[in-house]
């Protein structure tokens, strides 16, 4: 059964499809300048998105331009926001929000803070997770990511301040 169509989460929808293609492009041509055991991943990954939304684009493209609903029931995620129009999207913007946050971050401190700083965060505030967790979980993907980064022999992408790189 599908939920009457509520036009401001289905062009939403349309727009995220056209910003995670482009980032897949991006990324797929980024990855073409990679050493081959370290373009073997992101060249994989983004072809994997790039393809898939490409599909679910045309399927998405289809539904909108028939007047049918883009989000479907059942076949996507429910979520409580949908059908609620602006308002329901204004709640969801706080989402993007985290993002830049991290984006910022990583730009100022570099990926090893910025990384155990946002899982940290966003664990505390939106999954409230206790303190306890909290710590675990922040430490465990700074040790990933050096192990990743050190594994793979890459360099670590510039930053502001640098801050944790001896770590590397």
């Amino acid at each position: 059964m599908t939920a009457p169509a509520d036009r401001v989460w289905d062009v939403g929808r349309l727009v995220l499809n056209v910003l995670v293609f482009t980032v897949a492009l991006g990324a797929l041509l980024g990855g073409l300048s990679f050493r081959p055991l370290a373009a073997y991943f992101p060249l994989t990954a983004a072809g994997m998105i790039a393809l898939l939304v490409a599909i679910q684009m045309g399927i998405d493209l289809r539904n909108f331009l028939r007047g049918s609903p883009v989000l479907v029931r059942g076949m996507d995620v429910d979520s409580p926001l949908h059908g609620m129009g602006v308002t329901g999207l204004l709640a969801a913007l706080r989402y993007i929000g985290w993002l830049f946050l991290f984006l910022a971050l990583l730009y100022l401190t570099g990926a090893l803070v910025s990384a155990g700083l946002f899982l940290g965060a966003f664990l505390r505030l939106e999954a409230r997770w206790t303190w306890s967790g909290v710590v675990v979980a922040a430490v465990l993907v700074v040790i990933a990511s050096v192990v990743m980064i050190g594994g793979l022999g890459l360099v670590a992408p510039r930053a502001l301040w640098q801050v944790g790189y001896g770590l590397l």
